[in-house]
């Protein structure tokens, strides 16, 4: 009992220095993100303007070039965000945890010693499409009312979504397998292990859930119970299982707003 008191809540000093580390990395990404992303909007904005009106020129009122047009611009945003993202939280939160602040935690579990990784792949689909059927039944982050979804950010990757299926495809590439992918390795294999070893599983997982709800300020009440989901998957199961629940969830949201939801 003793034993297991001390990995749900680990003791010594450095439990609270580590958790502000954390929340102070955080926010440094944070505002790092925010403002590489203010900083390269204008530059890609400037490149579509300029791309769109010599294709324009060549092409007339053709509406094939104005098809490949809008998925290139598209393409190049998606690309962009994740860039940018993978830079940040993938690339400068490393050198934050692991090579600045002084305590530094062990590597990202990808698989347990006691579980085979079939095991921990499959348990991983499974969490994510389980949590998709509850998130649906909420339905509170695809913001559905009377069969139609509502204003807001989420109506807007509606309409994205259910513009054709070249959208679709970039969605499922982009924000469902790549960006799950990236926040798993920093929420779960980068914050989480680095909480853990000092300030025990429950507050690193409590941490980085509310941490990685309140970096989704579109729906923060579904993705902390999504955050939570993740972040016992990890504790329990490795990483590779929680970035296959996330990317399963991400691209069954996608798929259902995509094919089942007006706009």
């Amino acid at each position: 009992m003793k034993k297991f008191y001390r990995i749900l809540f680990a003791e010594g000093n450095r439990g609270l220095l580590s958790l502000g580390e954390a929340l102070l990395a955080f926010f440094i990404l944070y505002i790092l993100h925010s403002y590489l992303q203010a900083i390269s909007e204008p530059i890609l904005d400037s490149f579509l303007e300029s791309s769109s009106s010599s294709s324009s020129s060549t092409t007339s009122s053709n509406t094939r070039g104005v098809l490949d047009m809008d998925f290139k611009e598209n393409f190049l945003r998606m690309l962009q965000d994740f860039i940018l993202y993978a830079s940040v939280y993938g690339g400068v939160g490393w050198f934050l945890l692991f090579r600045v602040f002084p305590f530094t935690p062990a590597s990202p579990r990808i698989f347990p010693k006691h579980f085979h990784p079939s095991i921990c792949i499959g348990i991983g689909c499974i969490a994510g499409a389980i949590l998709f059927m509850i998130v649906s039944f909420l339905s509170r982050y695809i913001n559905i009312e009377n069969g139609e979804i509502k204003e807001g950010s989420t109506k807007f990757l509606a309409d994205s979504l259910q513009s054709g299926l070249d959208m679709v495809l970039l969605h499922l590439v982009f924000t469902a397998a790549l960006t799950g992918i990236i926040e798993e390795l920093f929420y779960r294999g980068y914050l989480q292990n680095y909480l853990e070893g000092k300030c025990g599983a429950v507050l690193s997982i409590c941490v980085s859930a509310s941490i990685f709800a309140f970096a989704h300020p579109h729906a923060p009440n579904i993705l902390i119970l999504s955050g939570l989901v993740f972040s016992v998957l990890y504790w329990l199961f490795g990483l590779a299982s929680s970035i296959m629940a996330h990317i399963f969830y991400n691209g069954l949201i996608l798929l259902y707003t995509a094919f089942f939801i007006q706009t």
